[in-house]
């Protein structure tokens, strides 16, 4: 039986502990970045071009990789659930769940859509595809609300608007952290998460 081999998403400095520890235990590691010039590119086994981010080319990358069998895919720090469960079922290896419901996750929105269907407790929110329906919403919900990029993971984009904030930059603010250019606004609550 030979090394086990795992696809890892992202080689940049945030993951270098995962490839080094990996390393130590003698896995093969197949790196896919887009950054060629990243820090930990150096460091797998095998290193490849491709950005990570974007499922069309990691299908493209997985239909004409030949070299080896590669038993599971990891991400470490990055936040890619729908792209390690697509590249999951492309292998034909196990990943904790299927390509459609880990997308649902990287829509805010239509999370919050499916949820509001099953009867879950959530702030109000709206969906803002233009500035004025920020500038609607405010008015609706008051202050302070809570603007976020539809489509991306963590704080990235995300803002905290009180009394007093420039909508306008906080709108494009929030914009430049999101593929889709959608982004959702919602009433603040207050209390622990």
């Amino acid at each position: 039986m030979g090394k086990k081999t795992l696809l890892v998403f992202g080689t940049g400095a945030d993951q270098i502990p995962g490839i080094r520890r990996a390393k130590e235990m003698d896995i093969y590691l197949v790196g896919l970045d887009a950054d060629p010039y990243s820090r930990g590119a150096s460091l797998v086994d095998e290193f490849y071009p491709v950005s990570i981010k974007h499922v069309k080319e990691v299908e493209t990358f997985l239909q004409s990789y030949k070299s080896r069998s590669i038993d599971g895919v990891i991400a470490f720090g990055v936040d890619i659930p729908d792209i390690l469960a697509r590249a999951s079922e492309i292998l034909g290896v196990h990943y904790y769940t299927t390509y459609k419901l880990a997308s649902v996750s990287k829509d805010k929105y239509f999370a919050k859509e499916l949820m509001k269907d099953y009867n879950v407790n959530l702030p109000e929110y709206e969906s803002i595809a233009h500035f004025s329906d920020l500038k609607k919403a405010v008015n609706k919900f008051g202050y302070p609300c809570v603007l976020k990029p539809v489509d991306n993971s963590g704080a990235r984009g995300v803002l905290r608007l009180t009394k007093g904030v420039d909508l306008k930059w906080a709108y494009e603010f929030s914009r430049s952290y999101s593929g889709s250019r959608r982004l959702i606004v919602e009433k603040f609550l207050q209390g622990v998460q």
